[in-house]
């Protein structure tokens, strides 16, 4: 393990120690010893065990109330939506079929939570609507905190001995929420990073401090504007490609490659893109399962596509978990054409691939990937009438 990772792990530790320890202090001084035992007061076992379930339930809702502030708040401003994961529940847009559908997430690294909206368009007010997606995070951690640690202060001190169990339960239930919120308020506002990911604060400074951290936002956001708008990708703003290769974080160089090889095998320039994806391989090692997926999936048909090299393809294809097979897209059947005509296969072979994939694509494709697959598809086709 990186020292840098074990730093940032006791550092964690730490915060989430000292917030603990808080917390306990603060519900000790903010009731009476006679409020603390109404509260903790259980009429039989069944009440003690969803009083502790209400925990991990109040920490899950918490969470997910602060990743549907910022996921409301970007589909209001017209963004589009991609994915929200809280624990190991989420729900996305499928990368290969542009789908929405729910899965299980088995990434741990997402489990604290992660909601995204892409825009679909420039404006002059594009660093603006993100900033105010980012804040809508702990904005409403903090509000939804407030008013449920009120709730639950009001509804302790009601409390009586004669009290029932629901009143005791939804008492504590309104509290733990209460206390989770202003953690995760507090954990977000604090500047710096969560894994490859900066924090709510850190993000909005950057996206409203101006300079050049201001510049590499407005050119990740703009280069995603351009993948959602269905231009292809050789048009590609190079200069903000090459901006963000040159930042430090490992998430911004990696998007930067992986948009830098769908520019150059838009334009056939097949060494350029190679080199490019085999940049973005290098940078996988913190990042999460989803995007480490998608590089692998990129190397497989690249693989296949390219270099003709059926073993590497192959083995990349099999790290995928789970299966594209499972799941038939115009990426997957994308893939396979390549590695048929990598085999030496047949040209009927290789072009009932092609047609499931063209099948498959959308009828209106409106992302820049359903055409960049439609254009690689008919170039299998028509490189493979001439074999």
């Amino acid at each position: 393990m990186k020292k840098k990772n074990i730093f940032r792990m006791m550092l964690v530790a730490i915060a989430g120690a000292t917030l603990g320890y808080g917390g306990v202090w603060v519900v000790q001084h903010a009731f009476s010893e006679a409020v603390l035992k109404n509260i903790a007061y259980a009429s039989n076992g069944w009440e003690d065990a969803i009083k502790l379930a209400s925990v991990l339930v109040a920490a899950w809702a918490a969470l997910l109330v602060h990743e549907l502030g910022h996921l409301l708040t970007g589909l209001a401003l017209n963004f589009r939506f991609y994915i929200l994961v809280v624990g190991p529940l989420g729900i996305r847009r499928h990368p290969d079929t542009d789908q929405v559908q729910w899965y299980l997430n088995r990434d741990a690294g997402l489990y604290g939570g992660v909601s995204g909206t892409v825009p679909i368009r420039t404006d002059n007010f594009l660093r603006k609507k993100f900033a105010a997606i980012v804040a809508a995070g702990p904005l409403i951690s903090l509000l939804m905190g407030a008013l449920t640690l009120w709730l639950g202060y009001v509804g302790a001190n009601a409390l009586t001995p004669d009290s029932s169990a629901v009143a005791r339960i939804a008492v504590c239930s309104s509290l733990i929420f209460g206390v989770f919120s202003s953690m995760f308020f507090l954990a977000t506002t604090i500047p710096g990073r969560t894994g490859p990911f900066f924090t709510d604060r850190a993000r909005f400074m950057r996206l409203m401090g101006g300079g050049h951290p201001a510049a590499v936002e407005q050119a990740t956001l703009e280069l995603l504007v351009h993948s959602q708008s269905g231009q292809p990708y050789a048009t590609l703003n190079q200069e903000q490609i090459a901006l963000l290769t040159k930042e430090p974080e490992s998430s911004l160089q990696l998007f930067a490659h992986i948009m830098a090889y769908y520019r150059y095998l838009d334009r056939q320039e097949m060494t350029n893109a190679f080199d490019h994806l085999r940049k973005a391989e290098d940078l996988l090692d913190d990042q999460p399962s989803l995007m480490k997926i998608e590089v692998w999936k990129e190397l497989a048909f690249a693989y296949a596509y390219i270099d003709r090299d059926v073993k590497l393809a192959l083995m990349n294809w099999s790290k995928i978990k789970p299966s594209p097979d499972e799941f038939p897209s115009a990426y997957s059947y994308l893939f396979w054409a390549a590695l048929a005509r990598a085999q030496g296969e047949s040209t009927e072979q290789i072009n009932e691939w092609v047609t499931r994939g063209v099948t498959a694509l959308p009828t209106n494709p409106i992302r820049s990937e359903d055409r960049l697959r439609q254009q690689l598809l008919a170039s299998l086709s028509r490189q493979n009438a001439l074999i």
